[in-house]
C-alpha cells in the first residue's frame, strides 16, 4: 500500500492543489477552510487495507467485510444524502447489506488505483461542479477524506 509521501503526491496531482504537510498531518486549504488527515489516521487506514484482500481492481474484502465501487445514476444529484445509508438485513443468513458512501480506507484504496491506472486527468475531468462541492463542504467535517469525497 502507498505511504503518506506517495499519497500526498497523488493528491496534489488529482486535486490540482498544493498539499501542505507538518509533523502530524497533511492538509489543504479550500475557500478559507482547512481539511486535514493526521499521519496516524492515514496509517490506520493503510493497515486496514493491508489486512484485507483485493481483486486488484475495485474490490476489497475479508471474511466479514466486502466493499466495491458502484456508480450512481447522476453525477450531480446523488442517490444518498452525505452520510446516508440504505440498509437491508438478511436475517436467515446473518448478513447486513449497506449502500452508502465509500469508507475512508476505500477512498485511499481507490485513489491509489486511479493513480496506478494513469487516470488522473480523467478524475480531474469528472469532478463535481464547484457549487456542489461548496454546498457539500459547508456541511462536511474538516477531514481531508471528506473533502476528497466531495470532489
Amino acid at each position: 500500500m502507498i505511504d503518506i509521501i506517495e499519497f500526498k503526491g497523488i493528491l496534489r496531482e488529482l486535486l490540482n492543489m498544493e498539499i501542505e504537510e507538518d509533523d502530524e498531518k497533511l492538509f489543504v486549504e479550500f475557500e478559507d477552510k482547512q481539511f486535514t488527515i493526521t499521519k496516524e489516521y492515514f496509517q490506520e487506514l493503510t493497515s486496514k487495507l493491508d489486512s484485507r484482500n483485493t481483486d486488484n481492481e475495485t474490490l476489497i474484502y475479508d471474511d466479514h467485510y466486502f466493499e466495491v465501487l458502484t456508480r450512481g445514476e447522476n453525477l450531480y444529484a446523488t442517490r444518498l444524502m452525505p452520510n446516508g445509508t440504505i440498509k437491508k438485513e438478511d436475517v436467515q443468513n446473518g448478513i447486513t447489506y449497506e449502500y452508502k458512501s465509500c469508507s475512508d480506507e476505500y477512498i485511499v484504496f481507490i485513489i491509489n488505483k486511479i493513480h496506478e491506472a494513469g487516470l488522473t486527468r480523467e478524475f480531474r475531468g469528472a469532478r463535481r461542479p464547484l457549487g456542489f462541492v461548496r454546498r457539500y463542504i459547508d456541511e462536511a467535517s474538516n477531514q481531508l477524506i471528506d473533502f476528497i469525497r466531495a470532489m
